[in-house]
């Protein structure tokens, strides 16, 4: 077989593979896990230990199907340093909360 039959058929073979061998492996996904009605709460953010601004963001989550984000609006939110110190953050629209500089 010639050398340009081989290189081809082999590019043949890619296009083909890589048509077919995405759709072969999408499976839905189904969690093990039942949420409770409210979601469970996220806390994600920064909070430095040099006294700098700090904010954190409350968000609940939702079912997979739903891609829309539920903010946590309202919230008390407060931090304890180690030496019993607390720290109040305020609400500050959209589910951020946070300490000014």
């Amino acid at each position: 077989m010639s050398k340009r039959k081989t290189c081809n058929s082999q590019i043949i073979l890619v296009a083909i593979a890589t048509i077919t061998f995405p759709a072969g492996c999408i499976q839905k996904f189904l969690p093990t896990f039942s949420s409770p009605p409210t979601g469970y709460l996220v806390v994600e953010g920064i909070i430095g230990a040099g006294g700098g601004p700090a904010q954190v963001s409350l968000t609940r989550t939702t079912q997979v199907s739903d891609s829309s984000v539920s903010f946590e609006s309202g919230a008390s939110v407060q931090v304890e340093g180690n030496d019993s110190s607390v720290y109040r953050f305020a609400d500050q629209g959209g589910g951020i909360y946070g300490i000014p500089n």
